[in-house]
């Protein structure tokens, strides 16, 4: 038989009926305490000891439910005194009356908002029962928070956002038969979004944001607004301004957050600094990257972007496909820089450089790897691809005369190409193998 003291009576069950008991304090959405008062000499409570306690106030106390039936709270729970709720208990035990209060109290993954109904039960005995109304107590702000627009509110709130120096606006929707966001409609702005206009905030009631900002549609802020309304949700978007030549001016950080379908509240802030630091950075890097990549004199890829790509392409390539590398050298370019000097013979490099990425595709790569040497990488090439038109007319290109320093000069070169797979995937191996055949057809033409 198990025994459960209530009282000044004990009311003895078998154990079914105390499981069955146990089993429903533990399934109700509350916590559930009985405890004993301990009384001193002078009957002022010294001690609560803890007699019945379900699942739920157990976590709520941390205590642990099998070892805390018989403890003494304070003891066992000191923190019940820091927060309050030991005197609260043996203050209603004393009184013999009933407490209700809120307590917030640390939880597993926050903090929670408890609804305590504390009441003596009979001469010596306290029950709490605690609810969990953290859901209710965020509703109710969230309540407040919308009744801000009451008159004297929103006197007090415009008060607060003209001190900010962020831009704020509420602006009301108006859509038209089909749905469609027809026109935005101010009903709040503060200083701040004011200020670019020249105008007191309360004189721009009711203009349509696109009076407000011009550049609403071109801007995209306009579409962001739609999406938000569609979605439901806030959304952040940086927005930025062009002038009528297309050219950036300006920045904003924009908050969009709709209130329901039919309202949506706007802020932003100008990161227009920001905004241009970062483009000069990214200009930065891009330029670094570029001088470290590319050919100062004729601006095409250099060696290390050449072993770049030329690498990723060798093991990128269909299966249908092949990579082509042709290296090509200048004939009696030291001829020409002796008889017309050293800028003529830049020049010249220029121009071949110029034709070279002329007659290559999107995809590929036209590189110098110094002095009058040069290399086409060619990537999926087809098996039947046709080495000697292709050259044809790289040759076609090349050839047309050139005009340095008053002298007429026709540019011709040597070509080695190869191809792979079935040549080598070897990097080294195709340079080489290239180069070795360009050296050939320099020989051969001789």
């Amino acid at each position: 038989m198990e025994q459960w003291t209530i009282g000044a009576e004990r009311i003895r069950m078998g154990e079914e009926e105390y499981a069955q008991l146990r089993a429903a304090l533990d399934a109700v959405d509350q916590g559930f305490a009985v405890l004993r008062a301990v009384r001193g000499a002078d009957g002022t409570v010294v001690g609560l000891d803890l007699e019945v306690l379900n699942q739920l106030g157990a976590r709520w106390l941390r205590v642990d439910l099998a070892t805390a039936a018989g403890q003494e709270l304070k003891a066992l729970r000191p923190g019940v005194v820091r927060i309050g709720l030991w005197a609260m208990l043996a203050a209603t035990a004393e009184t013999g009356g009933v407490c209700r209060e809120r307590m917030t109290v640390p939880g597993l993954s926050g903090e929670v908002t408890l609804q305590l109904h504390i009441a003596a039960f009979g001469a010596e005995r306290v029950v709490l029962i605690a609810r969990d109304i953290t859901e209710r107590v965020t509703g109710e702000l969230l309540l407040a928070q919308a009744h801000q627009q009451t008159a004297n509110a929103r006197a007090t709130l415009q008060t607060a956002l003209d001190a900010t120096s962020d831009a704020f606006a509420v602006y009301d929707v108006a859509r038209d038969r089909l749905g469609q966001v027809d026109r935005l409609r101010l009903v709040m702005i503060n200083a701040a979004g004011a200020a670019p206009l020249n105008r007191r905030p309360q004189t721009l009631v009711g203009w349509d944001l696109r009076e407000v900002e011009p550049t609403a549609e071109s801007s995209g802020l306009w579409a962001a607004i739609e999406e938000a309304l569609e979605e439901g949700r806030t959304r952040g978007v940086r927005i930025h301004r062009h002038d009528d030549d297309g050219h950036w001016v300006a920045s904003a950080d924009t908050t969009v957050a709709p209130v329901g379908a039919e309202r949506v509240v706007l802020t932003w802030r100008d990161v227009t600094e920001d905004e241009r630091r970062g483009r000069d950075l990214a200009r930065a890097h891009d330029q670094a990257w570029h001088a470290a990549t590319h050919d100062p004199l004729t601006g095409l890829a250099n060696r290390a972007l050449l072993t770049e790509q030329l690498r990723e392409a060798l093991w990128s390539a269909e299966a249908d496909h092949r990579a082509a590398v042709v290296f090509l050298d200048l004939d009696r370019f030291k001829q020409v820089n002796d008889d017309l000097g050293h800028a003529a013979g830049d020049d010249l490099l220029r121009v071949v450089a110029s034709r070279l990425a002329g007659v290559i595709r999107g995809g590929d790569l036209a590189a110098r790897l110094g002095g009058d040497e040069f290399v086409l990488l060619l990537r999926n090439v087809r098996q039947e691809w046709d080495t000697e038109l292709f050259l044809g007319r790289v040759r076609r290109v090349m050839e047309q005369p050139v005009l340095l320093c008053e002298a007429v000069v026709v540019p011709v070169a040597s070509y080695g190409v190869a191809i792979t797979p079935p040549g080598p995937r070897d990097l080294d191996a195709l340079l080489r193998e290239a180069d070795t055949r360009m050296y050939a057809d320099k020989l051969s033409r001789r």
